[in-house]
Formats: structure tokens, sequence, C-alpha cells
């Protein structure tokens, strides 16, 4: 991966692409599906035995994409990531959430920093700037005479924290901004409330960073393929970064699957205590805590039945990532200066549902979620006053 030397000649490039189509459709199989569920009796054994089926994969498979179909030799560490993952939800099952912290600073916390960011523009790194859409939505609910404002629809303020109840990224009493990359992602987030009580706002990501945990197999064997197509195309050298990008998605996806996987579990129980939480909430900690890290907050999966899987033209499941965005500077009332500084929002609008708006297999732009998009696109964003 990056050799550094001259661009692929057109028959070097034909040599690479006969070993990429071989890995065309590797996480197509059942082992990267990213939604699970668990028996609600053994937390741990259910995320060992999905671990174990795609360590045995991967061991299977190897990874021959080096030169003239060369092992990259990175098998080894990336099920070490697989193993750690499993460990730092054993120590916080036995209540070690100091140890489990340690461990994922150690043995994974290093490596978040070198895959799959969004928004982060770094020229000649296939790794960044993944994706360009820099809108998100947030819900609140009201009644219909509710007022509310910017300040209304930002992370609750600090003199107000006790309102914090736990959860899947956050602890009790940690204020964080949650949206979703679609007003009907946040629509579902909130489940499901009376859409003419709905206040939503859109607000500005283009100045943050993300860890992407919302990838699924699905989407990124479509970009591998895509990448495929478009090395076919090509008449002239291609540059050794344009060429082994499809590498890169690859190796990234492996190595952040368990990540995706240990925080994409469905609640089981609705109860005080959610292992489900466990690992995410560990993300979250390194996040605020570690100095080596350099993003803003991260995109994650909807673990939600979305009531519009099946009646869309599009893929309701890409209608319902989410971001979350912990507070970083902290004061005893009011809101993060760093999270005003970067984040401009819209007033909150209120749209009533139209009685047409959701007869199956519409497209998602004839939905009044997207006519609330529509309408938020032309209101002035602007950052809220501390």
């Amino acid at each position: 991966m990056f050799r550094f030397e001259k661009p692929y000649s057109i028959e070097e490039l034909k040599e690479k692409l006969l070993i990429y189509q071989g890995y065309a459709d590797y996480f197509s199989d059942p082992v990267f599906v990213t939604h699970r569920k668990w028996d609600g009796v053994d937390f741990y054994q259910s995320v060992k035995a999905h671990l174990d089926d795609a360590k045995a994969y991967i061991s299977k498979k190897e990874l021959y994409l080096g030169h003239k179909g060369a092992s990259l030799q990175r098998v080894p560490d990336i099920l070490e990531v697989y193993d750690s993952c499993l460990d730092v939800i054993l120590l916080g099952l036995q209540g070690k959430r100091s140890s489990a912290y340690k461990l994922f600073e150690k043995k994974i916390g290093s490596r978040l920093n070198a895959h799959f960011f969004t928004f982060r523009d770094q020229p000649g790194d296939p790794r960044f700037d993944r994706d360009k859409k820099t809108n998100a939505y947030r819900i609140r609910s009201g009644s219909y005479d509710s007022n509310y404002s910017r300040k209304d629809l930002f992370h609750i303020p600090f003199e107000l924290n006790y309102l914090i109840e736990n959860n899947r990224f956050s602890l009790s009493g940690f204020p964080c901004l949650y949206m979703s990359n679609s007003v009907y992602g946040a629509w579902e987030e909130l489940n499901r409330p009376i859409i003419d009580e709905c206040y939503v706002s859109r607000l500005d990501l283009s100045k943050l960073s993300f860890i992407d945990l919302s990838q699924t197999g699905a989407e990124i064997t479509q970009r591998l393929k895509n990448h495929l197509i478009f090395l076919n195309k090509q008449e002239n050298p291609v540059s050794e970064e344009l060429v082994e990008r499809f590498e890169y998605y690859l190796v990234d996806y492996l190595y952040l699957w368990p990540l995706i996987l240990c925080s994409s579990f469905k609640v089981k129980n609705n109860a005080t205590f959610k292992p489900e939480y466990i690992f995410p909430q560990i993300i979250m900690e390194w996040l605020v805590s570690s100095e080596l890290c350099l993003v803003d907050g991260v995109k994650f999966l909807s673990t939600k039945l979305l009531a519009l899987d099946g009646q869309l033209e599009e893929r309701a499941h890409a209608l319902a990532k989410n971001y979350v965005i912990p507070v970083r500077q902290y004061s005893n009332s009011g809101f993060c200066a760093e999270c005003v500084d970067k984040i401009a929002l819209t007033t909150p609008v209120n749209y009533s549902l139209s009685t047409d708006s959701c007869f199956p297999k519409t497209k998602y732009a004839d939905t009044v979620f997207s006519k609330i998009e529509g309408i938020l696109e032309s209101k002035e964003l602007k950052n809220i006053e501390l």
C-alpha cells in the first residue's frame, strides 16, 4: 500500500485489477452484518460469537493485495483489534471501567486516527474526505404554541445536566449533541413523535470531523465495486494513491468493523444498566480524553426499526445515520464554547404532516421529512450566543 514510486502503468494496473476483483465482494458475507440482536442472557458470549465468526473469515481469506498478489501482512494486527474490543467489553462487565479505557486507548484508540474520518480534507490521503454531506438535523417535540429558539435545539445547558439520561455514547449528566443525517432519522430516534408537534433545526457540520462508524458492509462493497469500474476505464498511467485506494477502503473497514459491531447492538432490556452501551461510551471517553484524538465526534448507525424500510425507492437505513458531539469546554451554565463556535444552526421550524406523504414506494423527496429539509435550506445558519 502506497509504494511512493512511479504511477502504475496500464499493464501494472491490469495486474492489480485481477487481484482486486477477487476482493470486491469481501464484505458481502453475512459475518459482516452490523445490526445485531442478542439473547438478553450473556452479552459477552453474544459479542464473542460474532467476532469469532469474522476472525475465522478474515484468517481464511487473508489479504493477498500486495505486489503480484503478495500478502499485506496486516491480518495479525487486525485480529488483535478484534480481540481487544472483546476484552474492553469484558472489563466493562466486570466493573473495571478504568482498565477498559486504558486497554482501549493502548490497543484501539491509537489506530483510530488513521481510518475513516468524515469531512477532513487531507489531499493525497484517500482515507480522508469521504463524506461531503455536512447537514444534520435535530428535533424537539413541543406543543403547538412552543416558541423554540436555536438554543432550545442545542445541547442541554450545563445547569440542567441533571436531566441528562444514560445514552448510547454518553453517560448520565454529560451533555452531548445528538443529531441525524435526515429529518426522518431524527424522527425515528425520538420514537416517532407526532409530526405536528415537532420542531426541527438544520445544523452545519462543515467545521467538524467524525470517526465514521456508520458504514455497512453493503456500502463498502459498493465503494469497492465503483472503484474497480473507475480503474477499468483508465487509459493512461494512474497514480498509486488512486489505484491503492481500493486497499485502504478494504483494510480500513476491517479495522473499524468490530467497533461498529460493538456499538450497534440493539438494546434488549430497557433497564438502568445497558451492556450494549459499554463499548460506545468507552469510545466517547477516549474521544474527550485523548490528546491524540483529531476528531470532534462520532458518526454511527441507528439501531431503530425503521417505519419507512421497504416503503421508499431509497434504502431507509441510509437516511438513519446519527452524529454525536460531546461538549469540550465545561462551564457551570450555558453551552460549550467550542460547540457554539463550530456549529451554526437554523431557527427551528414546524411542519404539518401531509396525508399523502408516505405512500408505499414513494421517493424520499416526496415525504414530509424531505419537505422539512427543503424549508430549512432557506433558513439562515447562525451560531447561538453563549
